[in-house]
């Protein structure tokens, strides 16, 4: 499969640490070096933000998928080539799910969490068979993984399910399980 766009899932939250501003600032910047476009919540605050923005002024093309409930949380990036602007977070997540190759997950919050444990969903279940990448940057998914091998072991989910998606260290990992070279 050819990888056109990469969903990026990750938080909104301004108080997460710069390294983590960092790590979102340097997905952009590859993002738009391996010749792809970012698809991603449309916000401009926390991580959200700094991918948008390191993507866009990268060159990489920018689509967001906005809901309207988030207007007095979040404010929405006004640097994007595609803005797409929805009724409810149901359907931002769909309109993430369909106008993205693959996905990256980095770090982020509830929002991040649901994202991603629906996409997963949505595989094991046979819908889909996009790449999900897991940037587990400095350990920050170890508790995320102990919980999904928990959940295998007392048998509320086949262990096969972890070939669903893969874990990494680093950016340039994840963009290597996706077929791009650095």
């Amino acid at each position: 499969m050819e990888i056109k766009k990469l969903g990026v899932f990750c938080g909104s939250s301004e108080q997460a640490s710069d390294d983590f501003k960092m790590l979102a600032t340097d997905c952009g910047k590859l993002i738009a070096k391996h010749g792809i476009g970012l698809v991603y919540g449309g916000g401009d605050s926390g991580l959200m933000g700094a991918v948008a923005r390191a993507a866009h002024n990268s060159g990489a093309v920018v689509t967001g998928v906005y809901p309207k409930i988030l207007n007095q949380r979040e404010p929405l990036n006004k640097d994007m080539d595609h803005t797409y602007i929805v009724d409810t977070m149901y359907q931002r997540k769909q309109d993430l799910f369909e106008k993205s190759d693959a996905f990256f997950i980095l770090p982020g919050g509830f929002g991040t969490l649901d994202e991603f444990f629906e996409i997963v969903t949505l595989k094991y279940l046979g819908d889909h068979k996009k790449p999900i990448i897991v940037i587990n940057h400095k350990g920050y998914w170890n508790k995320m993984r102990d919980l999904i091998n928990h959940i295998i072991e007392e048998k509320f989910a086949p262990a096969w399910v972890l070939d669903s998606f893969r874990y990494v260290d680093t950016l340039e990992e994840g963009f290597a399980k996706l077929g791009f070279q650095k």
